[in-house]
């Protein structure tokens, strides 16, 4: 099936990437920012709502629920590719910033979104990165819970 038509209207879907090589994406904490800067301005062009994100230092994962035809498919072409432009030119670095395309799992019951939301959360903790979801800055885990 052609990847655009794959996301259906109103579904959820865990979207996850991981830098190329495993390598690590977010270098300081300006970089962890300016994701969340340009996701927010891309996901407000797009018919696509973000319910959850987490972002890893080599990694990143984002629930979202699709609203209009092709939105996670063009959200995530046009995001990709600004977000690579933007790390190559600060890093003076060439090519892919992440391994392949995005990868995606449709969200079918609210047993697994359940699942999902925690798995999404507590990846830092699992990380050790922190010892609390609402330690880590850099997801909306506090937004989620109030």
């Amino acid at each position: 099936m052609n990847r655009r038509m794959k996301f259906l209207n109103g579904h959820l879907y865990h979207i996850y990437n991981r830098g190329h090589r495993k390598a690590t994406v977010f270098h300081d904490r300006q970089d962890y920012l300016h994701f969340l800067r340009q996701l927010r301005e891309y996901v407000e062009k797009y018919p696509v709502t973000l319910i959850a994100y987490c972002l890893m230092p080599n990694h990143d994962h984002l629930l979202l629920r699709q609203n209009g035809d092709h939105g996670i498919s063009d959200l995530m072409q046009a995001f990709g590719t600004s977000v690579s432009k933007t790390y190559n030119k600060k890093y003076g670095a060439v090519g892919a910033l992440f391994q392949g395309k995005f990868r995606d799992e449709h969200v079918g019951d609210t047993g697994y979104l359940r699942y999902l939301a925690r798995y999404i959360h507590r990846n830092p903790i699992k990380a050790l990165l922190c010892q609390q979801p609402e330690a880590w800055e850099y997801s909306n885990y506090p937004d989620v819970i109030g």
